[in-house]
């Protein structure tokens, strides 16, 4: 039988400043790796510590295989010891639509990529 702990699945907040990184593969997909310097290694959810396996594709604007080939000429960023390039990013949360804005599917899928809008937006019932 599998013993199975509430502790092996803890994940939780700490008010402890985290620095934010993406571990960049040579494929382009990327991994969030967080980074909080007053909690141990051990207990930071396995799923973003900095030898993560678990990549996510993301659409780049622009040819990212400069950041994987030079990692070190982007300021914020360095090489790992597996050859994959760590960067330290920042999240930035804002609104694009307002009341009152009617923008089309087109402006939509153009300028959403992340998040999502009010359900009831545009006549949608939920």
């Amino acid at each position: 039988a599998v013993e199975f702990s509430c502790y092996d699945n803890h994940y939780f907040w700490t008010d402890s400043s985290c620095t934010l990184r993406v571990k960049i593969a040579n494929d382009g997909t990327v991994a969030i790796v967080h980074s909080p310097p007053s909690i141990a290694t051990s207990e930071v959810a396995r799923l973003v510590q900095q030898d993560t396996k678990t990549f996510f594709r993301v659409d780049w604007t622009g040819d990212f295989s400069s950041i994987t080939t030079d990692c070190s000429a982007t300021a914020a960023c360095s090489p790992t010891s597996d050859g994959m390039c760590m960067c330290d990013i920042s999240v930035v949360d804002e609104q694009l639509y307002f009341n009152g804005d009617q923008p089309t599917r087109a402006d939509i899928l153009a300028s959403l990529h992340i998040g999502s809008f009010e359900p009831t937006m545009g006549g949608i019932t939920p």
